[in-house]
Parts: C-alpha cells; sequence; structure tokens
C-alpha cells in the first residue's frame, strides 16, 4: 500500500519523487503511519520531509486546520420482483483536523505554486467526530433462507453508527499550473447498530451489506478553490463550498438498480479557539389524557378513578462552539447522563393495585440512560443564544390495575402512557450563552424544567 523511497536516489530525482505523491502516501512505511498516529502532530509528515531531505525548506509552510463535511444524501438499490426496494436518505456530519500544506514559489515568496489537504491528520483512521443529523430508512429482514420477508423501517439516529473508513476523507492537491492537480472526498461508514434487528431476522437489503453506506465524490480543476479563493475563506474565519453528487448503475444478473445521489458541504477553519459548555435539564412532564380506571361491583353504583402517570427528568449534557473572527460555530455535543423516572397518580389505593409495566412489542419501562451515547441531532448558535435539538426519546409505559376482588372481581386496567413531548419542548427553547444562565418553562399543568447552562472552558 506504501511506496518506499530509496535512499541511494540523488536529491534532485528524491525531490520529485517526495512531491509527486499525496503526502499521506509519500513517507513510505507502515510504521511512519504509527508514529504519525502516535505524535499527535498534524503536521507530522512536513517536519518529517524537511528533516528527510536537510535543504532549505522554508518556502513550505504547514498548518493545521478543522474540516467539517456534512453529507446530505439518498441511496437506493431497486429490485423487481418481491424483494422491493431499500432506502436510506441521511445527514450527517464529520468534524476532524486535517493539515494545509503550502508550498510557495522559490523565487518569488508571496507566490503559492500549490497546497495540499489531507484529512484526518494525524491518519488513518483519524479522529473523527460524527454526527448524525437526520435519517430515514427501509431495508429487507428476513428469516432465514429468505422467508417470511418484510420492510423495516426506522428514523431513529439511535438505530445507526458510524464507522470511519481507513483512509483520507479529504484529500486535494491543487496547483497553479493545474499539472498534478488530484482531489476526493468521501464519507464514513453508515451502519445498523448490531442489536436493531435481531434472530430469526437477518438485514437482507443491500443498501447496509459489507461495511454500510457510504459516499464520494471526484473534484476536478474547476471544483477545487483556487489559493485566492481559499485564503480569502480563512481570513474572514471559514471557508464553504457545496458538491453535488449522483449516480445511477443497472446490474443486469442481480436485476436491480444502484443510486445514490446527494450533495457534501466541505468548511474548513484554521483552527479555532473552542469552548465547551454543559447543560443540566432538571423536570416533570405528566401524562393525564387516558381513560379513568372503570369498576362495578354487583348490587354497586360504578366507580371511576382517575390516573395519570409522571416522569422526573434529569439530564447532562455538553457542546462545542468554535470562535471564528465574527462569530461563533456549534460544533456538535451530546447527552453525558440521563435517567427518566416514571411514578403512577392514583389516589384510590384501597380499591385497586397498580403497576408500571412492559407495553406490547416493548422490553420494559424506558430505558433513559441509552440516550447517554445521543449527540444532539443539531445546534445552531443564534447571536449570543444556542438552539440545540435534542434526540427523539418516548417515555411510553404501561400501568396496569388490578381491582381488589372483595369489591370488583377481576376486572383489569391497562393502558399506555407517556410520549414524546419533553425533547420536542426542550428544543424550541434559546439558551443564552452566558455562564450561569438559566431558562424555565412550563406548559400549564402537565409540564416544568429547567435548564442551567455552564461553561467549563
Amino acid at each position: 500500500m506504501r511506496s518506499k523511497i530509496g535512499w541511494v536516489l540523488i536529491s534532485v530525482v528524491l525531490f520529485v519523487a517526495v512531491f509527486s505523491l499525496p503526502a499521506h502516501v509519500r513517507l513510505g512505511q507502515e510504521s511512519e503511519d504509527v508514529a504519525w498516529l502516535k505524535s499527535g502532530d498534524p503536521c507530522w509528515p512536513t517536519k518529517q520531509k524537511k528533516a528527510f531531505i536537510k535543504l532549505d525548506m522554508s518556502y513550505m509552510i504547514c498548518l493545521p486546520i478543522s474540516i467539517t463535511l456534512t453529507w446530505d444524501a439518498e441511496e437506493s438499490f431497486q429490485r423487481t420482483g418481491r424483494f422491493g426496494t431499500d432506502r436510506v436518505k441521511v445527514t450527517w456530519s464529520e468534524d476532524f483536523t486535517a493539515y494545509l500544506e503550502l508550498i510557495y514559489n522559490q523565487k518569488n515568496r508571496k507566490l503559492l505554486d500549490c497546497y495540499e489537504i489531507v484529512g484526518p491528520a494525524p491518519c488513518c483512521p483519524g479522529d473523527l467526530k460524527t454526527y448524525i443529523l437526520g435519517v430515514n430508512a427501509t431495508f429487507l429482514v428476513c428469516e432465514p433462507w429468505d422467508t417470511n420477508c418484510r420492510p423495516y423501517s426506522t428514523s431513529r439516529p439511535n438505530d445507526f453508527v458510524i464507522i470511519p473508513d481507513p483512509n483520507p476523507n479529504i484529500y486535494i492537491h491543487w496547483t497553479r499550473d493545474g499539472v498534478g492537480d488530484a482531489g476526493n472526498l468521501h464519507s464514513s461508514h453508515l451502519d445498523t447498530r448490531e442489536d436493531l434487528i435481531t434472530e430469526p431476522l437477518s438485514i437482507r437489503g443491500d443498501v447496509f451489506e459489507d461495511c454500510g453506506s457510504g459516499f464520494g465524490v471526484n473534484l476536478n480543476r474547476s471544483d477545487m478553490p483556487t489559493w485566492e479563493e481559499l485564503q480569502a475563506g480563512l481570513e474572514s474565519g471559514e471557508f464553504q463550498k457545496e458538491f453535488p453528487f449522483q449516480d445511477r448503475t443497472f446490474y443486469p444478473r442481480a436485476n436491480y438498480v444502484h443510486a445514490v445521489q446527494g450533495k457534501v458541504r466541505l468548511s474548513i477553519q484554521t483552527k479555532l479557539e473552542m469552548e465547551k459548555w454543559q447543560v443540566n435539564v432538571e423536570g416533570w412532564e405528566m401524562d393525564d389524557s387516558r381513560p379513568s380506571i372503570k369498576f362495578k361491583a354487583p348490587n354497586k353504583p360504578e366507580i371511576e378513578i382517575p390516573i395519570s402517570v409522571t416522569f422526573d427528568w434529569k439530564l447532562q449534557a455538553t457542546f462545542d462552539l468554535a470562535k471564528t473572527k465574527n462569530s461563533k460555530i456549534f460544533k456538535g455535543g451530546g447527552i453525558v447522563q440521563a435517567s427518566v423516572t416514571p411514578k403512577i397518580l392514583m389516589d384510590r389505593t384501597d380499591l385497586c393495585t397498580c403497576s408500571l409495566t412492559s407495553c406490547p412489542g416493548k422490553t420494559g419501562p424506558p430505558d433513559a440512560s441509552k440516550l447517554a451515547s445521543c449527540p444532539f441531532t443539531y445546534g445552531e448558535v443564534k447571536g449570543n443564544s444556542v438552539q440545540l435539538t435534542w434526540p427523539e426519546f418516548s417515555t411510553e409505559t404501561c400501568v396496569f390495575c388490578m381491582p381488589y376482588r372483595s369489591y370488583s372481581g377481576k376486572v383489569s386496567y391497562k393502558h399506555e402512557f407517556g410520549g414524546k413531548d419533553f425533547m420536542f419542548w426542550l428544543s424550541r427553547e434559546l439558551l443564552p450563552l452566558k455562564d450561569g444562565a438559566i431558562v424555565t418553562g412550563r406548559r400549564p399543568t402537565w409540564m416544568d424544567y429547567k435548564i442551567t447552562l455552564k461553561k467549563i472552558k
């Protein structure tokens, strides 16, 4: 995979050989990749080249930069016959550090001859922060021997994982004269969580075969930013550009069509000063919209008992902001700790006993601890405030009540309580970017919460 540079070559040939290859390849040995990862220095390849060539290399400069790739894409496998179509629409972002290597003209140090961007850096695989901003997928699941096949649909980001690619996610090599220009962007891979589909079912669909769904764009010279465009963007704080992509391929033997289309937004920033914030939420919501308990014993009037369930919430989350010259940019974050505790409210404990139980098709009461690994699905800085889109979570739980036999026989009560309202209302709040700021929210009679912000660094 890596080519070795012979030590016996003369310096002129060595120079040509070194600069005709991308930096992530030209260092050669696998052990040097490991050394790069261990160094933690994005610009380690440039420093190694300077130390190796032992000439005046002052015209070569390396800058650590921050990259965000935001992918908005749709992929489908359209089959004929009973197997139908797999389809996934997804938006996710990838944040990572890269290096920007600048090589100036040796005679005119104000003129840039070429630049190169490689990331993640160190590489590979590098350190990526990934956030699923939205997903809607339908794919085929079957029992053994492709029996009892049926479509499975989900729009929950928590049902998916993002797998980093072992190759760079961005490689751009631009030259002023256009000789040797090359570039590509490609994504990590979206796959289903291992425990999403359990035996005897398995995923039959093609959209998540192998290492999952992924996308890529090859860049022509006209697609790449010139140095002047890139420099102007970085000086203002951020360079952005969108690249569309699409592909459609028919496979006659398998008799299906694979189609992919979408766009990727490239954001490049110089290494920015970062802020880290903590968010603490305490609150409760109540569901009193379900039917009352009704009991009727022989020769006695019917008794109606109101019943409701409260859900006590505790959440702790963190998020990062990058400070540019003129603004702040949301760089991701997520929930660190989460708990929700349901409690039954029912006055007539002398007539019946009630307990929380699992609803049909569910494994039990809501387990909010699973939220501890969930990122915010979106975040945006608006002026001096930030708005966070919290991941969707349902508090659905069932209540089972049984009357005491001495009064009304064996007629039982079972209903589902809860919903998705708490996270929805949190996501509507604008949070002032001020250490110690408190935001409260209240829906009369059925919801109350307090949000506290703390600046960590």
